[in-house]
């Protein structure tokens, strides 16, 4: 059957818009897709196209109660994405995207190259917390490629709660002595040019930083726009196809004890440690009732994450109703991943 995309009038629906970006070549573009109306929604599917895909080095999930987690499978040029917010506080924030997606322009794209940031009107789905679908609209954006320009590449530290002084580094090109950085409501005590790819600010006021809206903008220049949260990069590969290719997508909660259930299919066990320090993890594969049958531990080093399946980290099998322990001293991010039999990947929250 065939769908037809509704109108941008549609009553009750969820609109979605996506920026238009420039950037200069060589340079870091980040997409990011907003709602024009609060819906809450509790979960979500979709498909995005973009060359920007094939280079993402970063993407996140952003929601106003900072829950919603999700599954981003990259397959060329294509990302598709499962999403789940238990509170159905994702699309709540008009100001803050739901979805951003960092990607690296290469250096020999020619200037004036214009490349589309599409999301496909017929796979996407978003329900709310009573399971009623909503309607979707969606308005699709692209990104301009410049020969030369401002442009934020990363923010460090992306995610952690600061105090009053801390020193935030931004990354990027076309910085000028003149640019001036915003952050948010948060004052800036100062800003430090350092070169035109490095400008350091000092916190005026406490800041958290997963999800800061930073602007910088030259006097003589356009306006950019950067939402900051930690990326981070896979640490050594699954031999799931699906699984290797899958990118946990977590909010800022973090566990030193936890368990992720084992389905009846294949399901990933996700780790991501953002914090100062490589992070111990001990992983324990529990029975039913809750009888230890084997455990295991890695090193894991910051900004960096794994995803593997319980099978492949155990090297055994399991009874039905199993799940798997995430025990370290240090604070880390915790999700799984289950595979359907047609390939899907969908968030699994631990308890």
């Amino acid at each position: 059957m065939l769908v037809v995309p509704l109108p941008a009038s549609t009553p009750g629906a969820v609109s979605l818009k996506v920026s238009d970006e420039v950037v200069p070549r060589g340079g870091l573009v980040q997409m990011k897709v907003f709602v024009t109306e609060p819906k809450p929604i509790s979960t979500g599917r979709g498909r995005i196209s973009s060359p920007a895909i094939r280079t993402a080095s970063g993407i996140a999930l952003m929601s106003a109660g900072d829950d919603a987690r999700g599954v981003a499978v990259i397959s060329g040029s294509d990302l598709t994405l499962s999403v789940v917010s238990p509170g159905a506080t994702l699309g709540m924030q008009l100001d803050y995207p739901i979805l951003t997606v960092a990607s690296r322009v290469p250096a020999t794209t020619a200037a004036g190259a214009v490349f589309p940031f599409s999301i496909d009107p017929v796979a996407i789905q978003f329900r709310s917390s009573s399971g009623a679908v909503f309607p979707v609209d969606v308005e699709d954006g692209s990104y301009s490629v410049t020969a030369q320009g401002l442009g934020i590449d990363d923010v460090q530290p992306g995610s952690a709660s600061l105090p009053t002084g801390s020193v935030v580094t931004i990354t990027g090109r076309g910085f000028q002595a003149s640019t001036r950085i915003r952050f948010n409501e948060v004052a800036l005590a100062q800003t430090r040019f350092i070169s035109a790819n490095r400008i350091d600010v000092v916190l005026g006021q406490p800041a958290r930083m997963h999800g800061m809206r930073i602007r910088a903008e030259n006097p003589s220049g356009p306006r950019v726009t950067y939402f900051s949260y930690q990326r981070t990069t896979r640490s050594g590969s699954s031999t799931f196809p699906v699984l290797q290719a899958a990118v946990p997508l977590l909010p800022t909660r973090f566990f030193t004890n936890t368990r992720v259930a084992l389905g009846s299919g294949t399901t990933g066990i996700a780790v991501q440690n953002i914090q100062k320090a490589t992070a111990t993890v001990a992983m324990d594969l529990l029975s039913p009732s809750g009888l230890q049958i084997a455990t295991i531990t890695r090193s894991l080093p910051m900004n960096q994450f794994f995803l593997r399946s319980a099978t492949e980290l155990f090297q055994i099998g399991y009874p039905a109703g199993s799940s798997v322990r995430v025990r370290s001293a240090t604070p880390l991010q915790v999700m799984g991943v289950a595979l359907s039999t047609g390939g899907d990947a969908t968030p699994v929250l631990p308890r």
